[in-house]
């Protein structure tokens, strides 16, 4: 291919997105001898390809190519002292081209790096230099080994000052041993300071003689950085067996522990691999099914609580069932006619029976296949679409309670098509419908609730033999799909690659569904708004190296460290490997939402813990409210970002009685990172079992005097005409039969109590709700209620009671056939007037009658109540309320 190179001012750049011939012409100025090497999948890298000093040459790698290798052949024919490479980085790691660069491979490019013979290299990567924390003395000794010179001075340790711990880059220091070059990166993050980065290169080793690359407008305005929130998992990626084509998610060995398994359609079995719930796995175990196994699924078919699995085999046309043992185990398959060459499978009990069945898709169109509940399967029922089906997925689509299917059916070079069977709930399916998607060669559907509407939706990967894109159909609920394609709803959405796989998960937990792409070389990311629409792509290509020819289901979600975030586990078609991405966005991790404890009794923990390594210290603070004691603030820096902290919670004792009661603990991060600062971080609900008992205190059918202490109580007069005083505790007083007299508080000149509750029963009480905020209901008879001070309800009941609110902002309550009220007090603006039992406000009719505002319900011509002294006109809604 022709080199592409462009003059533009005094930069000359070459793209090898259109070239893989590395020459470069470059003008002698400020930025002679600088090559700067440019990763495309940095936020707007076009801004920083023109954004160099006068003069630097710049080299726009190919991601699908090893970047190492495009670095050294640019590098063979130009004259460079100072190289600058952009690109993703995390600890120890740059995403550099096909291929990520770490200690482990750095040793395979010795060569190359050997001929590379530049003074300097300047690394703009996110946290490559977070490395190991040593002493001063360690650190020192450990690079005089390293790069073989005697180290007298902090600067040469990469630090203006010397302070006890120094982070030491044993890959950075290998780095520089192989091209002898000074290397300057840094353990923070690189780029925009407002999401927490900088153009600090504080890890240097070595002097630097040029400055950065970029010029400082350029910098001030860059709106990224160079971090990458997925990092593959320790001892990633996993060889399993010869080509892998797709990968599944269950807990087969029953230890809580995420597991996988993965088909190999060049080895015609399965690899069965044991989680540690850590990312890490065991060692595969193989087990042989059907001829190409192009698809695994993992389910219950036997109904023992057992998880097993199936396989889709292609070459073979058939299912492989392998019943599992429920310790890691799996007896050998058991093979069932499908149809013709299938491609894909999913799981689902179609007829209702409670017995799981099968679908597949592929050559000879769909084929489902009735689970008899221990293991088995009927013959194949073969169901007609359009072209060949490559991805089938199951969902109600019309929302009639029976499960439909959607395939995907691969169609080169003209617009495709997804089919949809409607499902009739007894394994047979209605005619399917075709809807078009707005591209070529869909070859991969998923199904989820995209718009928050609570309709199901479908999402489509276009392979489109050249530029992918994804197709989102909207559902409208009568199993038909919205299928206008245009730049206003910007779908199909471009993606990197040919993608032959999709997923719809929730990646970044904001509660909305994301699209997962896979595809060729690249894995992509676009982040679900909640409503439909999807923000910018977010590529993890050069992650992983997943090779060519990824499969319809080549890609699972799960969280396999248990952080509560989800990872993902993708099949290298072309690498013989499974490779684990853990999710490193950041979040605080609450390890339980609802916990219990007792009053002066048992206590309980939860964990807190960062899901990424913050730029900057954050400071995590607990609102406990007044049930739960105060919990002291917890801080988190990059030494400790990933070490759960723990929180005891222990509830206040109060000598209240509550009752089993609830508090929730919000909590809030402060910190100098923005992507920490103010992030949103789930509750934990707190249900309190309360200690406290009242002292119950009960009369006889004579008239008595009855008066309570300074504790909770609970005074019933039952008959008689009572004498009840509740003392100056939260009490409930029930004068029952009789025409009684209840005070809340020890005497009704108002000495200041708790809230207390009164019930007058029947006959002619006379309530005095004294201090506190107190609900005070007259029930039977003509009752006379005192609120006294603070806050309280008044609810007459049946009868014609006299209501006087007291000091306070009082409720005055109203019911339809209580009869009328007569309230004394009311003052609007202070006081409410409560509309019980169903009563609203437009019943009501509010009229004056001289110094009087009378209530009446309309709708049979009650007063409900006379308030004295209130003008009518001044009653609005705003004075009611509902209760």
């Amino acid at each position: 291919m022709e080199s592409s190179i462009s003059a533009i001012g005094n930069r000359t750049i070459l793209d090898s997105h259109v070239s893989q011939n590395n020459q470069l012409k470059g003008q002698q100025s400020v930025g002679a001898e600088m090559l700067v090497i440019i990763d495309p999948r940095v936020e707007e890298y076009h801004m920083l390809v023109m954004g160099v000093h006068q003069g630097a040459n710049v080299l726009v790698l190919n991601p699908n190519i090893d970047g190492i290798e495009q670095i050294t052949k640019a590098l063979a024919h130009h004259t460079v002292s100072s190289l600058h490479i952009v690109c993703h980085g995390a600890p120890e790691t740059l995403y550099l081209g096909k291929t990520p660069l770490n200690l482990a491979n750095l040793k395979q490019y010795r060569q190359q790096l050997q001929e590379w013979r530049v003074a300097e290299i300047l690394l703009y990567a996110c946290n490559v230099a977070a490395g190991e924390s040593l002493s001063r003395n360690k650190a020192t000794a450990h690079l005089a080994q390293a790069t073989g010179k005697r180290i007298v001075s902090s600067t040469q340790l990469g630090v203006q000052s010397a302070p006890k711990e120094l982070l030491i880059s044993p890959f950075l220091n290998r780095l520089h041993q192989l091209t002898s070059a000074s290397i300057a990166a840094s353990a923070h993050q690189i780029g925009n300071a407002a999401k927490g980065g900088s153009w600090h290169l504080e890890y240097q080793i070595g002097e630097i003689a040029q400055g950065l690359a970029f010029l400082p407008e350029v910098r001030q305005a860059y709106p990224g950085i160079f971090n990458a929130n997925f990092v593959p998992a320790p001892g990633s990626p996993i060889q399993v067996d010869n080509r892998p084509n797709s990968v599944a998610v269950g807990d087969f060995d029953g230890d809580g522990d995420p597991d996988l398994v993965a088909a190999n359609s060049g080895s015609n079995n399965v690899s069965v691999l044991l989680g540690n719930g850590d990312g890490t796995f065991a060692a595969p175990t193989n087990l042989g099914v059907g001829t190409t196994p192009n698809a695994v699924a993992v389910a219950d078919f036997d109904g023992d609580g057992n998880l097993d699995i199936v396989s889709a085999n292609n070459g073979s046309s058939d299912v492989s069932v392998l019943l599992g043992n429920g310790d890691g185990t799996f007896d050998d398959a058991t093979n069932f006619v499908a149809g013709t060459s299938p491609r894909s499978l999913a799981v689902a009990d179609f007829d209702g029976d409670g017995s799981l069945d099968l679908v597949t898709a592929g050559a000879g169109g769909v084929s489902v296949l009735s689970g008899d509940g221990n293991g088995n399967f009927g013959p194949a029922t073969n169901l007609g679409v359009t072209s060949s089906p490559y991805s089938v997925a199951v969902g109600d689509f019309s929302g009639d309670g029976n499960l439909d299917l959607v395939t995907a059916n691969a169609e080169e070079f003209v617009i495709g098509t997804v089919s949809v069977l409607l499902g009739n709930g007894d394994n047979t399916f209605r005619p399917a419908r075709d809807f078009r998607t707005g591209d070529s060669d869909p070859e991969s559907v998923a199904v989820g609730d995209l718009n928050g509407d609570g309709i199901l939706d479908i999402a489509v990967a276009n392979e489109d033999n050249g530029d992918g894109t994804i197709s989102v159909m909207l559902g409208n609920g009568d199993g038909t799909f919205n299928t206008t394609f245009d730049t206003t709803n910007n779908f199909p959405f471009p993606t990197t690659g040919q993608p032959s796989s999709v997923d719809l998960v929730d990646v970044n937990s904001d509660g909305n569904l994301d699209l997962l792409s896979a595809g060729g070389e690249t894995i992509s990311v676009r982040f679900g708004n909640g409503d439909g629409t999807f923000g910018d792509s977010c590529d993890l290509d050069g992650l992983i190296d997943i090779g060519v020819g990824v499969a319809s289901s080549a890609i699972v979600v799960e969280d396999f460290d248990g952080d509560g975030l989800s990872d993902l586990a993708v099949a290298g078609f072309n690498t013989d490997a499974v490779t684990i991405l853990l999710n490193r966005t950041p979040s605080v991790i609450i390890s339980d939402t609802a916990v219990d404890v007792t009053e002066g009794g048992a206590t309980t923990t939860y964990t807190v813990v960062l899901g990424s390594e913050p730029t900057g210290n954050v400071t995590i603070d607990f609102n406990t409210g007044n049930q739960v004691d105060a919990i002291a603030s917890l801080s988190f820096d990059a030494s400790n970002w990933n070490i759960p902290q723990t929180v005891t919670v222990e509830a206040v004792d109060d000598n209240l009685i509550e009752g089993t009661h609830t508090q929730t603990i919000s909590h809030s991060a402060t910190s100098t990172d923005p992507d920490y600062n103010g992030i949103s971080i789930v509750d934990v609900e707190v249900t309190i079992t309360d200690n406290d008992d009242k002292n119950f205190i009960n009369g006889t059918s004579l008239s008595e005097t009855m008066v309570g202490t300074s504790g909770d109580e609970c005074i019933n007069g039952l008959g008689g005409h009572d004498i009840i005083a509740g003392g100056l505790g939260s009490d409930e007083l029930l004068g029952e039969a009789g025409n009684d007299e209840i005070i809340g508080d020890l005497n009704k000149g108002g000495t200041e109590g708790m809230d207390d509750i009164i019930y007058g029963g029947t006959g002619q009480d006379r309530i005095y709700g004294s201090g506190g905020n107190d609900d005070l209901y007259g029930e039977a008879g003509n009752d006379q209620i005192w609120g006294d001070a603070g806050d309280d309800l008044l609810w007459g009941g049946l009868g014609d009671d006299i209501l006087t609110g007291g000091q306070g902002s009082d409720t005055f309550v109203l019911a339809a056939g209580e009869g009328t009220d007569f309230i004394g007090d009311f003052q609007n603006g202070t006081d409410m007037i409560g509309l019980a039992n169903g009563l609203t406000f437009g019943q009501l009719s509010i009229d004056q009658f001289g110094s009087q505002t009378w209530i009446i319900d309309q709708s049979n011509n009650q007063v409900l109540a006379l308030l004295t002294g209130v003008d009518a006109s001044t009653l609005t809604a705003a004075s009611f309320v509902t209760i």
